[in-house]
């Protein structure tokens, strides 16, 4: 004989679950843990790829003289960069040590035609580089020498004789000037005047130099030049 369930229970039976499952889902729930935010780290080769953008980014930027400025785009920030994603990396290090033998070379041919605040200028971006480099702290120490002579110079020139070279012969080597610098070879001669040529280049300098010497043989003429303009020839006192 089967069993019959009564109908009053089985509803209630039905409510009663239907309780607990509303009551269960009332029971606040334990929140999830937090977890430290980790750190994106780059695939190994992907660390490769930008560390070798940067390096040739770099040398770049420094084979155009972009060695401190512009500001967003200069080898100086670049190879720094390449070091402190991979320390020690010996590309980046000789590439700012590259960046301090531009500056110095540039020091030094600004110095040559006697702009000095420039001169000292390049040498302290170069200090900026590589602080305390024994090659910049030289170069510094070579310039405020020759600045030091050329005061001596100038003050000398109190009474001075120059003679100013007409530029168009000069760039012409014309015959008619090197007639003109014979003169002032002869006059040398029996001085003993000392001479300083200013010319626009080095090759200038020495055709000028070159044209006095050859018009007085046998006798040395002591002179010294410099890069500048007008181009002319300052006969100094006997040092």
């Amino acid at each position: 004989m089967t069993k019959r369930i009564p109908v009053v229970c089985l509803g209630w039976a039905l409510s009663a679950g239907f309780l607990l499952a509303g009551c269960q889902s009332m029971v606040p729930q334990p929140e999830p843990e937090a977890t430290e935010p980790q750190a994106v780290q780059l695939p190994q080769e992907s660390r490769r790829e930008v560390l070798t953008r940067w390096l040739d980014e770099a040398d770049r930027a420094l084979s155009q003289d972009r060695l401190l400025e512009p500001a967003d785009d200069n080898a100086h920030d670049r190879y720094r960069a390449a070091l402190y994603l991979d320390p020690g990396n010996s590309r980046a290090q000789s590439g700012l040590h590259a960046i301090v033998l531009r500056y110095l070379d540039m020091a030094r041919t600004a110095a040559r035609r006697g702009a000095y605040a420039q001169s000292q200028e390049l040498l302290r971006r170069a200090n900026t580089v590589e602080p305390g480099s024994p090659l910049v702290e030289a170069l510094v120490a070579e310039v405020q020498e020759e600045q030091e002579r050329q005061r001596q110079l100038d003050a000398q020139r109190a009474g001075e004789d120059s003679v100013r070279l007409d530029a168009a012969l000069l760039s012409q080597r014309s015959e008619q000037l090197a007639e003109q610098l014979g003169d002032l070879a002869q006059r040398v001669k029996n001085s003993g005047e000392f001479v300083l040529i200013t010319s626009r280049t080095d090759d200038e300098g020495r055709w000028i130099y070159r044209q006095m010497q050859e018009a007085v043989p046998g006798y040395l003429v002591r002179g010294d030049i410099q890069l500048g303009s007008p181009p002319r020839v300052t006969l100094l006192p006997p040092l």
